[in-house]
Formats: C-alpha cells, structure tokens, sequence
C-alpha cells in the first residue's frame, strides 16, 4: 500500500512540475512576441520620422528578421492613408467660400499603391449648397449635384492613386458658402478598406495606423499591436501614439493583411 501511494504521489508531483514548466515557457514565449511587435512598431515609426523630418515620412510593411525570431508589419490600405487636415481651409469664388482645399492625402508606405476608388461627403448644416465637383491637380474627376445627408458614393474617374510615399491635395468644390459647415469624408479603397475623416474645419491632424506581429521562432504563438499616430510635426505635444492596443489578428508576411480567425482583417 505504501509502495502504491508513494509511486501516486511521485507521478502527481512529476504531472505538476511538467505542466508548471509548459506554462512558464509559453509565457515566456507569449512575452518574447509581445516585446517583438512592439519593436516594429518603434521601428516603423522611427523610419517614418527620420526619412522625412517634416512629418511626411514613410516605413516599410512586410517582415523582419530578429535573429531567429521576426515582426511583420501590415494593414489595410486605410491605415496607410494619412489625411492631414492641418492646413485646410476655405477659399472664395464669387464672393463665397464655396471650396474646400489643402486636404493632404499621403501613402505612408514606401512599398504599395494605395487606390481612392470613391469617396462619400456630408456635412451638418442642412443649407442649400451642394457639392458639384471634385478636382485633382486641376482635373476633374467627379461632378455633379450632391446635398449634406452624405448617403452617397461618389465613383471617381479615374480613380486616385497614390504611389508608394507620393503626397496629394483635392478640392472640393460647393454651390454656395460653407464656412460655418463641419464637413467629414468617406474614402473607399480598393482593398476593400474604409478611412473617415473630418475634414474640416482645420484641426491638427495627420494620422496613420501601423499593425504589428511578433512571432518567436519554433512556435505558433503570436501578438499583435495596432498604434495609431499623430505625425502633426509643428506641436510635439500633439505627435504622438494617441492609440495603442493588442488585437487578436496575425499580419501576414507576404500579402500584409492583418487578419483574424474569421477572416476578418484590420
């Protein structure tokens, strides 16, 4: 009976340590992926901030080798696009501020088209102008008449591509004066990705979101952080990571797409 007991006990005791092990090592790998994601989020933004010391720099997606262990860096074409609303503004025709200009638009990537597809506007005060044209240097690739509810999906022709770091403006074009509307955008990319914004009034805006997965050579674990950032450059204490947060998706290193079981990708 003793002998049974103590041969109980000595596999209990060996059952425990083993599992006990097992969870301290997949902790300490589930640690190790985290402390990766987080360097390519660094990495990603130093690069942003040190190509272009004005705040209209660009980064690198796909994946990077850490010794043996790795990061990938990803996300869909709306976190790409940076809209800088910082200088638009306003402009008069015919005594009237009637069109909307200076309203940035930034590939933050230096390896990927990123394609504007269509866009949908609305605005708050329920006036009688309408939007009548969209213009991209001095082209126009929308027209027609609009009112403020914004349940449309303007179709623009041709459609707006922003080549890898390549920086664009659009004007707005209104029937009547704006000046005291809040105007918001809608942009459709195609990959299939949505970005809202509001674009006007002004205000010290010039955000892109950056997703990254740490993965640890010779396991399946993995953690990921998505970081959006301000890159408004002329108050420091406006540029900055105002959003920061695991999510449960994988990046892949290949087609950049940062998606979950589901297939749902952010």
């Amino acid at each position: 009976m003793l002998i049974v007991f103590v041969s109980t006990a000595t596999l209990s005791i060996t059952i425990f340590i083993v599992e006990n092990l097992r969870q301290s090592e997949t902790k300490r790998i589930r640690t190790r992926c985290l402390y990766l994601a987080q360097a390519g989020i660094n990495q990603a933004l130093y690069s942003y901030r040190n190509t272009d010391r004005s705040g209209n720099g660009t980064f690198s997606v796909g994946q990077t080798f850490v010794g043996s262990d790795n990061f990938t860096l990803g996300g869909t074409d709306a976190d790409f696009l940076m809209v800088d609303v910082s200088v638009s503004s306003l402009s008069s025709s015919s005594g009237t501020k009637n069109e909307l200009r200076n309203v940035w638009l930034q590939n933050v990537t230096n390896a990927k088209n990123i394609i504007i597809q269509s866009v949908t506007l609305s605005w708050n005060n329920a006036n009688t102008s309408f939007l009548t044209s969209i213009i991209q240097s001095g082209t126009v690739i929308w027209s027609g008449s609009v009112d403020h509810t914004g349940v449309n999906n303007l179709d623009l022709n041709p459609d707006v591509t922003l080549s890898p770091g390549s920086r664009i403006s659009l004007r707005y074009h209104f029937s009547g004066d704006m000046s005291v509307s809040t105007i918001s955008i809608q942009y459709f990319l195609s990959d299939g990705s949505r970005r809202s914004e509001t674009i006007y009034p002004q205000a010290d805006v010039k955000n892109f979101t950056i997703n990254s997965t740490g993965r640890a050579a010779g396991s399946n674990i993995y953690r990921t952080i998505r970081a959006s950032y301000n890159s408004y450059n002329s108050t420091p204490a406006i540029r900055k990571v105002f959003e920061y947060k695991e999510i449960n998706v994988a990046c892949n290193p290949i087609t950049w797409k940062c998606c979950n079981a589901a297939g749902t990708c952010y």
